[in-house]
């Protein structure tokens, strides 16, 4: 990163790389949390099934956002599927409210968007 106190600092270019992209991770949230879970659940589909199902289909969809080959792909999909069981984990405790894991996954965008898009 060229000027990593570009991360952190307060300004226009942080605020929008931060909020703009929370519609993103709510979207998310409703497809692979709110629908896959639920078409799962109808399914009468194991729990722990559900929850390793929603994540690699969530994790499949990153790979385009990692822009790594070879094993550089590899890691970052794991970090992804991890956080996609948590998330999934999240509305199975919750008994099917995807609010939890809509607002952590937005939260996350919020803090770690700044970061990634200045770190290319």
């Amino acid at each position: 990163i060229p000027d990593a106190g570009a991360i952190a600092e307060v300004s226009a270019r942080n605020v929008i790389l931060s909020i703009l992209p929370i519609a993103d991770g709510w979207t998310q949230e409703v497809v692979f949390r709110g629908y896959v879970l639920l078409r799962l659940a109808k399914a009468n589909v194991a729990v722990p099934f559900q929850i390793a199902g929603s994540p690699l289909a969530f994790a499949s969809m990153h790979v385009g956002y990692i822009g790594s080959d070879g094993l550089g792909v590899f890691w970052p999909l794991i970090g992804t599927a991890t956080l996609g069981a948590f998330l999934a984990w999240s509305v199975v405790v919750a008994r099917g409210s995807i609010l939890p894991a809509v607002i952590a996954h937005m939260a996350i965008i919020a803090i770690v968007q700044p970061w990634l898009a200045l770190a290319t």
